[in-house]
């Protein structure tokens, strides 16, 4: 059965069923979720939650309707109005993002992030996923697994935070492929990597000596590797290990780290 589902005035849950259900929200902060079914779903005010699992699920904001955020557990582009995406499930999906300053949010499969316009938050979560900032201010987490972010245009920051001390499971090792000296920053969080300062950041020639520096933050410019190197000058790399890798290899100074708690 089809089935028409309208709100009340405060916030509701609306739950369709197995038709193609239209759920209409109101002034709260409603959740909608259409169930099986190929759905048509508004939230009106407020900020509203949309639980998405088909792709044929159309969800319907308008401008200046409060934050919404659309769980998606298929491929999923956020339209007009919409400003959050988290991917749910265990599948290999992908995400999109438009024109308003999104945050995007990947499963533990490989995702694929795409901010598209806006000042975007892009987190990986697991998985070996492509986040892709587009244009704007754009903030890269891949998170763990093997990650490729690409900040594309104007000022980006890469984003280094497991929210534990460092494993290296925890991050996996990133490849930057485009990052701009002097423009974009590698963001290093001292949660993961402890007490560090950009005076413990090192340039170093190649990977041998990263490993061998008093750094505790070791960039190699011969191979754009990059490294925590949690035992200082004392052979190897203690209980670190590199976790990013730079495209081409750009000339870094401490002035493209930043360091955050």
């Amino acid at each position: 059965m089809n089935n028409i589902i309208k709100a009340g005035l405060r916030s509701s849950l609306l739950l369709g069923g197995e038709g193609n259900d239209s759920l209409i929200g109101s002034n709260g902060n409603d959740t909608l979720d259409g169930g099986t079914g190929n759905d048509t779903m508004q939230g009106g005010l407020g900020n509203d939650t949309y639980l998405v699992n088909s792709t044929r699920d159309q969800v319907t904001e308008a401008a200046n309707a409060g934050i919404d955020t659309v769980q998606s557990s298929v491929n999923f582009t956020l339209g007009e109005n919409l400003e959050n995406l988290v991917l749910r499930g265990t599948d290999t999906i992908n995400g999109t993002g438009n024109n308003l300053a999104n945050t995007m949010t990947g499963n533990n499969a490989n995702n694929n992030l795409d901010g598209k316009e806006g000042n975007d938050i892009l987190n990986g979560g697991g998985g070996n996923d492509i986040l892709i900032g587009g244009l704007g201010l754009d903030s890269l987490n891949g998170g763990a697994g093997d990650d490729v972010l690409i900040g594309g245009d104007a000022a980006d920051r890469f984003i280094f935070n497991s929210g534990a001390a460092f494993t290296p499971a925890d991050l996996g090792v990133d490849l930057i492929k485009d990052f701009q000296v002097n423009l974009d920053k590698i963001v290093l969080s001292q949660s993961t990597f402890g007490a560090i300062s950009a005076a413990q950041i090192a340039i170093v020639a190649n990977d041998g000596d990263a490993a061998t520096s008093a750094g505790l933050i070791t960039y190699s410019v011969a191979t754009g590797n990059l490294f925590f190197n949690q035992n200082g000058a004392a052979a190897g790399l203690g209980t670190g290990g590199q976790f990013a890798s730079l495209d081409n290899a750009p000339l870094l100074s401490a002035a493209d780290f930043q360091i955050v708690a």
